[in-house]
Parts: structure tokens; sequence; C-alpha cells
């Protein structure tokens, strides 16, 4: 994302490290480094100007992010509607399951 929060990054010593930099355990998902490309699952990534740590607000900053936009056509992700003028209750808890 080059928000300044890779390891040795212009904003490491105001905002931290960013986890997806550097957690392993989502390594090659993506075809990505770490959790680079899988930064949507990280708890503490930059969304749009502000750390996440909450995975329900997560869900609406990752959808509406230029990156995870990008990533989901490159590898085909599909997921489904979470919102339906039909449906105003749309049951969002698939993101709980998509995420784990």
């Amino acid at each position: 994302m080059k928000c300044g929060r890779e390891p040795n990054g212009s904003r490491v010593e105001q905002l931290g490290v960013c986890p997806a930099a550097t957690v392993d355990t989502y390594h090659g998902i993506n075809s990505g480094l770490n959790g680079g490309r899988f930064c949507w699952k990280v708890l503490g990534t930059m969304c749009f100007e502000t750390i996440k740590k909450n995975t329900p607000h997560k869900l609406i900053s990752c959808i509406q992010c230029a990156f995870f936009k990008k990533v989901k056509n490159e590898e085909k992700i599909t997921y489904p509607k979470i919102s339906s003028r039909n449906s105003p209750s749309t049951n969002l808890n698939w993101w709980k399951g998509w995420m784990n």
C-alpha cells in the first residue's frame, strides 16, 4: 500500500509497522509476501488513514478499498452482496467465516 508503515517506512515511528507487512501466517496467499495481499484478514492495518482493529469496522473499509478490489479481481475472489434495498437486514455472518 506504500502507506509508510512498511519496515523502515516513513510513518513507522508515528504509527508502528503494519502487521500485514510482518505477519507470516498468510505468506503466499494471493501471491503475497507475509500478509500483504491478504491485509483485510489482518487486524491493525490502516484503512483510509485509520488503523482498524475491530473486524466489523474493517468490513466496510475493506470492501471499499481500491487495493482490496484490485486483489479481488486479480485473484477472482467472490463474496456475497452485503446490502440490498430488498433486504435491509442482510445477514453479515458470512464475513466472520470469510475472515477465518
